[in-house]
């Protein structure tokens, strides 16, 4: 698994050698919250998440504003694929019963994870403490897409890892969330995944 969730200049690299618009692109709009409730604002998208000046060190963010398709698609275009929710969970705890990957105390994700309202809204990917397995940023920052149905009946997917506006426990490496496949926004983000043998 990536160490870290794809970052912005990696996926400019993906969008510059193959043309390929996101969702959000496509419809010329993405959701930004604003006034206590989500508003679609004209031009954002990944490239501008929240609609706001971007930061000096926006490409080694984590990309955002990506659907589940746009998500796949990088992962197509990589050779590689979305983790499960199982193993995006494993990846996590690292073989431990831990409910973070700095222990269980959830008063210690505000040094360790990037969650519970802190500023600014997004970082550097592989800003926050490792997992067991040496993974940075499993816990806030930034709901990861998995590719693992919510329940077998549904059409909504899990999310894992909880973002920067999060409570501590809703960043737990047990925590599931789930969205629509077609649905961004400003904290949806991706790691990607290999199977064993498949280096080159």
């Amino acid at each position: 698994m990536d160490r870290t969730p794809v970052r912005n200049r990696q996926f400019a690299t993906f969008v510059g050698e193959t043309g390929y618009l996101t969702e959000a692109e496509q419809a010329g709009e993405g959701p930004v919250w604003f006034g206590g409730e989500w508003r679609m604002v004209k031009g954002v998208c990944w490239k501008n998440p929240t609609g706001k000046d971007l930061p000096a060190d926006f490409d080694e963010h984590p990309v955002t504003m990506v659907t589940l398709a746009d998500a796949q698609a990088y992962c197509e275009w990589q050779g590689y694929r979305l983790p499960t929710e199982d193993e995006w969970e494993h990846a996590a705890m690292g073989g431990s019963d831990k409910r973070f990957c700095f222990g269980d105390d959830p008063k210690y994700a505000r040094y360790f994870a990037h969650c519970a309202g802190r500023r600014p809204d997004w970082v550097v990917a592989g800003s926050h403490m490792p997992s067991f397995y040496g993974l940075f940023d499993m816990h806030g920052g930034v709901w990861e897409w998995t590719s693992t149905l919510y329940t077998p009946d549904e059409t909504v997917f899990v999310v894992k890892g909880g973002a920067v506006y999060s409570p501590e426990i809703r960043c737990r490496s047990a925590q599931r969330n789930f969205t629509a496949p077609n649905q961004e926004a400003p904290y949806w983000g991706f790691r990607l995944i290999m199977e064993l043998g498949d280096e080159s």
